[in-house]
């Protein structure tokens, strides 16, 4: 008998996507599922629709809760996974038929700890892109992995498209935040692995909704995630992998400028003096002069004297 998976889709206000994203991974090729639901304090239909494909199939189970963030709501999908391994799907997403089954199949022909999905951008108007990625056809080892991640936009960091062992997964817990939560927990995961693959061909629809929270990003957020973006600099550098730290911290310094409270301390909290000077040396041309207009002291008295405002 196939070993059970565990599906968890957290769920608020998608109920014009919900039925395409429940139909897609109940009619799955693989059928030894758990669908775990999280309600996370729709106001519209969304809630009902759950109830709804729980009456009718009884793989699937439904939590209904207050509205308490993407990260607690993936944290108690994760407290309820019976399967021996794990899959996160975003509710205004959707899956190949088989998807499933082929990662599943990947993981056992590799003997990898998690294998990590191509996926296809899918757009409010209906049209499609390409694959979003190529990968590598070959399992790694974490040292390989972590060497492709000098590439920031090489390996989606992100919960959903993934297939986890159970193992990986033990113990993690997403940060209440937010944006960032997959960044903050995803050097985690990397660490319980000893074999990652990557499924070259998609199996994942991603749709792009024009209002996400990414889009709309305030002060706030924009804050949270360059504190996430600091975080993965900070855990490739723990893990030897300079170039990639430089990489990250480059995005994160540029970000910042953005930024117009707490910017300094986003950096020199995670890297000791010596540490940020190695990574500046690294950093390309844009990078170097974001890092010293963030450095630089009284930089903002200085750009008003010389431009006049």
């Amino acid at each position: 008998m196939q070993p059970k998976i565990s599906v968890i889709v957290p769920i608020y206000n998608v109920e014009d996507y919900l039925p395409r994203c429940l139909d897609s991974i109940l009619s799955q090729t693989y059928e030894n599922i758990q669908l775990i639901l999280i309600d996370d304090g729709s106001v519209d239909g969304s809630g009902a629709i759950c109830d709804a494909y729980a009456a009718k199939d009884s793989r699937v189970q439904v939590i209904h809760q207050e509205n308490a963030g993407i990260g607690r709501t993936r944290n108690v999908g994760l407290s309820l996974c019976q399967g021996e391994y794990i899959t996160f799907v975003d509710s205004d997403d959707y899956l190949f038929p088989d998807a499933l089954e082929r990662l599943y199949g990947r993981m056992q022909a590799d003997g990898s700890d998690m294998v990590i999905a191509n996926c296809i951008r899918l757009y409010e108007d209906g049209s499609c892109g390409g694959p979003c990625h190529t990968y590598p056809a070959e399992a790694m080892d974490r040292a390989a992995f972590l060497r492709c991640m000098t590439d920031i936009d090489a390996v989606p960091v992100c919960p959903w498209g993934k297939l986890y062992s159970k193992a990986c997964m033990e113990g993690i817990a997403y940060p209440a935040v937010r944006v960032g939560e997959d960044m903050m927990t995803f050097p985690a995961v990397v660490e319980r692995c000893q074999r990652i693959s990557m499924e070259n061909e998609p199996v994942y629809y991603y749709f792009q909704r024009g209002n996400s929270l990414m889009r709309g990003q305030n002060q706030q957020t924009k804050t949270e995630h360059c504190r996430a973006v600091i975080h993965m600099a900070r855990f490739l550098w723990d893990n030897g992998c300079y170039d990639g730290a430089a990489t990250w911290y480059s995005t994160a310094v540029k970000n910042a400028l953005t930024i117009r409270s707490g910017r300094v301390t986003l950096f020199r909290s995670r890297f000791d003096r010596r540490a940020r000077r190695t990574l500046y040396r690294r950093l390309d041309r844009k990078g170097k002069l974001a890092w010293l207009c963030l450095h630089v002291p009284l930089c903002d008295r200085l750009f008003s004297k010389v431009f006049g405002k």
